[in-house]
């Protein structure tokens, strides 16, 4: 379990209050950073219509810069914290959340030890395992993704927020995401207009969390990422932001039941490592967007083609394979 280190809490006043047991979980952590920082600009993560939420975002210009440079441990804090109290940090709740089949450590409550990733970013399956994992395997290794990644967040006015609002950002379950290792590591810390997923049907879920993020932390964007973000959306109209009860089902503390934010935009799908036990013949497994597009010429759509494939449908919509990838 990581606490936030000595260094942070001498530098923060009363931050005994940040990482002590806060009673209503993850979703009580956010709320309590953002109710009683003084002159806080943080909001609840509010459901609405993203490309409305994204005109009203402040954009901003290539002079307006923090005056300090980013450093990950003076700001955001050095590593995973444990916000709740509950004694596990960040990543292993976001583990327990996001992996299928998770299982905990012999020897503790909190590790997980192992999982089935279901990655949103390129529809593979990765297993999670504590130790060493299969020599040649590409895909090996479960990451956290900060989705608005944490630099980029200093950048867009996390500068301004109190320190106790930057150490919420950095471990807030609307801003992570599991996700395979190569594909954190592509993603980086770059923004909507430099990085999108090789899913392609996620870039919509994708965008609408980091657009709910940066309106609820009061963060900015510049023009080539706004620009970026109205292009994906309007891929998918009306694509709605996530809202508090979707960060309680980002952090593992509730499982709605009415088809919420997550599944909507994350349906667990089987990539091309997974076909064993997909349920599906063949020729249905190998069938790729690019091949959807040469026979329709548009996505596929539920109920009408024989082309639809629910792993290509990341958002739910009922439409799959909706750009096309030739």
């Amino acid at each position: 379990m990581f606490l936030v280190g000595l260094a942070l809490a001498v530098t923060l006043t009363g931050c005994d209050v940040v990482v002590g047991a806060l009673e209503d979980g993850v979703r009580g952590t956010i709320a309590d950073a953002r109710q009683t920082a003084p002159g806080s600009g943080v909001q609840p993560l509010r459901e609405a219509d993203a490309a409305q939420v994204l005109a009203g975002l402040p954009v901003r210009g290539a002079s307006d810069r923090p005056a300090s440079r980013y450093d990950r441990e003076a700001q955001f804090g050095d590593g995973w914290a444990d916000l709740d109290g509950d004694g596990c940090d960040t990543r292993n709740e976001i583990l327990a959340a996001d992996l299928d089949e998770a299982e905990r450590a012999t020897d503790d409550d909190c590790t997980v030890a192992f999982g089935l990733l279901h990655d949103p970013y390129t529809l593979r399956v990765v297993t999670h395992a504590s130790g060493p994992q299969p020599a040649g395997d590409p895909f090996r290794g479960v990451q956290i993704d900060h989705v608005v990644a944490l630099s980029d967040a200093w950048a867009s006015g996390a500068d301004r927020l109190s320190q106790r609002e930057r150490l919420a950002l950095a471990n807030d379950p609307a801003n992570l995401l599991a996700v395979s290792g190569p594909a954190n590591q592509s993603k980086s810390d770059r923004s909507a207009d430099a990085w999108s997923p090789e899913n392609a049907d996620y870039a919509c879920a994708l965008t609408a969390r980091q657009i709910g993020v940066k309106d609820a932390y009061g963060l900015s964007v510049t023009r080539a990422e706004k620009r970026a973000m109205a292009e994906t959306l309007a891929q998918c109209p009306g694509h709605r932001t996530p809202d508090e009860d979707d960060r309680a089902w980002f952090g593992g503390t509730q499982r709605p039941d009415d088809g919420a934010f997550r599944q909507r935009g994350q349906e667990p799908s089987a990539g091309p490592d997974s076909a064993a036990g997909s349920g599906e013949d063949e020729d249905e497994e190998a069938l790729t967007c690019a091949q959807v597009w040469d026979r329709l010429d548009r996505p596929a759509r539920e109920g009408q083609d024989e082309e639809y494939r629910a792993k290509s449908d990341g958002d739910g919509d009922g439409e799959s394979c909706e750009r096309d990838p030739r």
